[in-house]
């Protein structure tokens, strides 16, 4: 008997449940469907223009407009006349699953596991993300390059500018055991400062004194509190195991108030 995907499906085991909204417009979504985002979850397909890959699997019904559960990993029992460690494709006919790749759009999904059930794993589909799907009730997020990735933040010791006067200072913010990406940096005015600061800068390298990953700027006049000088990242990859140091240079002149450095990283794939 050749290779059949029922009308009738049931999620013998899920793994990884989230709750997704399903678009509108879409027709009755059943247990075991695989699902795609294109502006709102709908049903995957890989003949459509473009293409919708599976990137979850139906673990309840619903229509459009309904949150329903679904997993990034299940076995779906459902199928007819398939052979234990065949490969399951995602079918060109909207929501279904097929024996072999589409011509347009091929996309492995998992392998048969008896005749009738099938180990679905939609854990490494790398699409991108939009806006959309970070909205509440909306995405479940596959793994992720840096940009993409959440945000991790460090921040310097207090900067007293008051007494800081005309040395040159350099401190290690951390040492991150992975690679990372620094995507922001800022300095932030933590006190009130007052009177003129003629000279002082900050700058964030991998060497001491270098201003390998921040150019060098200025400390500024009277800042109220909690306001933030933005600083231009030159080179935002870090390597694993290297320092990231922030050097200050000297305020040469009286200054009443404190800052400190922070940044914004992602850590790389």
């Amino acid at each position: 008997m050749a290779f059949a995907d029922l009308t009738t499906r049931t999620i013998l085991a899920g793994y990884f449940p989230q709750k997704i909204a399903i678009a509108a417009g879409v027709a009755a979504v059943k247990p075991g469907d695989p699902l795609g985002y294109s502006t709102g979850w709908k049903l995957a397909d890989g003949n459509s223009s473009p293409a919708i890959p599976a990137q979850v699997i139906a673990g309840e019904g619903g229509f459009a407009g309904d949150k329903i559960v679904v997993y990034r990993t299940a076995l779906v029992d459902g199928f007819a006349g398939g052979t234990p460690g065949a490969k399951v494709y995602l079918s060109d006919t909207v929501g279904k699953y097929a024996s072999s790749a589409s011509a347009t759009t091929p996309q492995t999904l998992g392998e048969m596991a008896t005749d009738t059930a099938a180990w679905i794993d939609c854990r490494w589909v790398l699409a991108g993300l939009t806006t959309a799907e970070i909205d509440a009730a909306a995405a479940i997020k596959t793994s992720q390059l840096a940009a993409k990735a959440r945000t991790r933040f460090a921040r310097s010791i207090t900067i007293d500018l008051d007494t800081l006067g005309a040395v040159t200072y350099d401190e290690v913010i951390f040492r991150p055991s992975v690679a990372i990406t620094i995507l922001v940096a800022r300095i932030v005015y933590e006190a009130v400062t007052a009177g003129t600061i003629a000279a002082g800068s900050v700058a964030l390298g991998v060497t001491v004194g270098g201003a390998t990953l921040v150019a060098a700027t200025n400390f500024e006049n009277t800042k109220a509190v909690g306001t933030t000088t933005a600083l231009v990242v030159a080179s935002g990859a870090v390597a694993a195991g290297v320092p990231i140091i922030l050097r200050t240079t000297g305020v040469a002149a009286t200054a009443a108030g404190s800052t400190h450095v922070e940044i914004e990283y992602t850590m790389d794939d």
